[in-house]
């Protein structure tokens, strides 16, 4: 499966992985915390048949990594501010990957928990 390598204002550069179905107008469905895209495979399956699904793992969770500079070792790190992760920068890292795949139009947009809220 693919992945994006995308660059951020708030995170260093970072390879998100994706997966993408279909074709038409673009559709992007976002996982809930602690989950990965995976939990979408049957729904993007069946909306593939009219849509573009991209279905990303937001950084840090399935197949997209950390960055190794920005690794929290312990939940500690994210607690502590020593790992700055929120919505804003995940919803940015979303924007990159928007980017790197040349989509320039509205998309529609589903998020499940987490996702929702990015």
């Amino acid at each position: 499966m693919p992945t994006a390598k995308i660059n951020t204002d708030s995170f260093p550069p970072a390879a998100l992985f994706y997966h993408e179905l279909g074709s038409g107008p673009p559709m992007v469905l976002l996982h809930g915390f602690p989950l990965d895209g995976t939990m979408w495979a049957d729904l993007a399956e069946l909306l593939s048949q009219q849509w573009r699904v991209i279905v990303p793992d937001l950084r840090g969770f399935g197949q997209s990594p950390w960055p190794a500079e920005q690794a929290p070792k312990s939940a500690d790190d994210i607690t502590s501010g020593k790992v700055t992760w929120s919505v804003g920068s995940m919803a940015a890292d979303v924007e990159g990957l928007l980017r790197v795949l040349q989509i320039n139009q509205p998309i529609v947009l589903a998020g499940l928990s987490m996702g929702g809220y990015i």
